[in-house]
């Protein structure tokens, strides 16, 4: 069958315009780069590995239940996708990366600013086509918006990663379990005694 077949995967023309961010991940990869990645990517979803980062998932989930509980009494309804993705946003920064962003209680930062901008940017350009050409786009204040966004973007998640690394070579030298952190405060890399998908 064509859904099946690891060989029959090609993404529409869409999934071009999150490459500048996302590069050739799982998310935007295909075919014989996709299925090797996504093999060695599904363990990280089994329900025991997942168990660790539960109290994240409470703790975030808490966070939102405080944010919605304002919305109690509004009769005329309200988007709840703002609160939402702010949530996952929390969830997957401080799971995956090891970082708290407290994206839920400073949706003013600029690296929350950043995602949302971009994200808008990029739904922009699908939904146009006279956007999609990059001879076109790179000469319009969308695409200057867009190089800015990815500078703060690519900025922390780089920052992130060196950090990570320093975290491991130091942890090396002084012979201890590298899938710990145990010396860094849990404002800037989550929680002790736990490990992130990125280590």
């Amino acid at each position: 069958p064509i859904l099946g077949s690891p060989r029959h995967i090609e993404k529409s023309h869409d999934y071009e315009f999150l490459k500048p961010w996302l590069g050739t991940g799982l998310l935007t990869s295909q075919g014989k780069k996709w299925h090797p990645r996504r093999k060695i990517l599904t363990p990280a979803f089994h329900f025991k590995i997942l168990d660790d980062f539960v109290d994240i998932f409470q703790e975030q989930s808490a966070v939102l239940v405080q944010r919605l509980a304002r919305e109690v009494g509004n009769e005329e309804g309200f988007n709840c996708f703002p609160y939402v993705t702010l949530c996952a946003l929390d969830i997957v920064c401080e799971t995956a990366m090891g970082r708290l962003i407290h994206a839920q209680k400073n949706s003013d930062s600029d690296y929350v600013k950043a995602v949302y901008q971009i994200g808008s940017i990029v739904q922009n350009r699908q939904q146009k086509i006279w956007l999609q050409p990059d001879f076109i786009f790179k000469r319009t204040e969308d695409y200057r918006n867009h190089q800015r966004c990815l500078s703060i973007l690519h900025e922390f998640s780089n920052r992130v990663i060196r950090e990570r690394k320093e975290e491991i070579q130091k942890q090396k030298l002084s012979n201890n379990n590298i899938w710990t952190v145990t010396t860094t405060p849990k404002s800037s890399v989550g929680r002790s005694g736990w490990r992130s998908w990125i280590c």
